[in-house]
């Protein structure tokens, strides 16, 4: 190849390469709408502390560009809960939320963090329900607010809930199956661990790692 045609090769390269994104954390799941681009929004953490910077991150987070020396690392100097988005260690970026499509992401508070309350925009009340991976309302964890519901929780959603924190007078109710189906159990009260619920019909059977599909009402 001439040289000439070489650079401008690698020329052309380089600028496709800065304006890839370089981190996701956000799912698009067949036959649901696309998850749409929103402003992008600027977080920094000045020092090591934290900084949260409000947003509805039901949609999923992207990193688009990191600002700063110091690296921004998902689940360690950045992330996303029903917060908004958080930077510590430095980390100072541009990050692309996107809007909310109907399908549950997991938010992560990153380790040696409990899990906050929802407070980012648009959740109204505050009525609704948060949903966590881990007893005693830990780890990753997606939150509903009143009126919601999922008739199908997606593959690394479905039987993945192991404790719920319900707020502000909501009722909860989990289904076994798949479109509403199957058994089901109501709670309008914190379950700190779903093995200790057990299923109405058959109390050889508990609600941990069962739910495929939510209520929020």
């Amino acid at each position: 190849m001439p040289a000439k045609r070489c650079i401008q090769f690698l020329a052309i390269f380089a600028m496709v390469s800065v304006v890839v994104p370089g981190v996701s954390a956000q799912t698009n799941y067949p036959g649901q709408s696309p998850q749409r681009p929103m402003p992008m929004v600027r977080c920094e953490s000045r020092g090591k502390g934290r900084n949260y910077c409000g947003a509805d991150t039901r949609g999923g987070v992207s990193l688009v560009r990191q600002l700063g020396q110091a690296q921004c690392v998902q689940g360690r100097t950045w992330g996303f809960d029903a917060r908004g988005v958080w930077v510590q260690g430095g980390c100072r970026g541009e990050f692309q939320v996107n809007a909310y499509n109907g399908m549950p992401n997991w938010g992560n508070p990153g380790p040696g963090h409990r899990p906050p309350m929802p407070g980012g925009p648009n959740w109204g009340n505050g009525a609704g329900a948060c949903f966590y991976k881990e007893i005693h309302y830990a780890g990753e964890y997606f939150c509903m607010r009143r009126g919601e519901k999922y008739a199908n929780l997606p593959p690394g959603y479905n039987d993945r809930i192991s404790s719920i924190k319900v707020m502000r007078g909501a009722e909860v109710t989990l289904y076994n199956d798949s479109n509403f189906g199957g058994r089901r159990g109501t709670t309008r009260r914190d379950i700190v661990n779903l093995k200790n619920w057990r299923t109405a019909d058959d109390p050889s059977r508990t609600w941990n790692d069962r739910v495929s599909a939510i209520q929020v009402r």
